[in-house]
């Protein structure tokens, strides 16, 4: 990422094999990305899945410092149809991940 503070970057995603937040340094990774000044702000896609407690909490941090835009990806809008795209996912998991960081989130509105 030193790399990349010389440059005029308007976009920076951070993608990792589909599902960003399986990284296990993801959050190493949100924190270095929040200190490169020329970074305007930090994207990425996540099925909510992984989106732990730990992270959500990190990225409330994060975008104090820098504007976070996330894209949560649902497979399916109840249980039933999530258990047959999503073999061996928990929709209540994924939406109980979603709901901590909106909690999360409204308590600190820069995010």
């Amino acid at each position: 990422l030193a790399n990349l503070r010389d440059l005029n970057i308007v976009d920076f995603r951070i993608f990792w094999l589909g599902e960003l937040t399986t990284h296990p340094n993801f959050i190493d990774i949100l924190n270095e990305c929040v200190k490169v000044e020329s970074i305007p702000y930090i994207a990425f896609d996540t099925n909510a899945s992984n989106l732990t407690k730990e992270k959500s909490d990190a990225l409330v941090e994060a975008g104090k410092v820098k504007p976070i835009h996330m894209l949560i990806s649902l497979d399916a809008i109840n249980e039933e149809t999530y258990k047959e795209i999503r073999k061996g996912g928990d929709f209540n998991i994924v939406m109980d991940n979603i709901k901590y960081l909106l909690e999360k989130r409204s308590i600190f509105s820069g995010f």
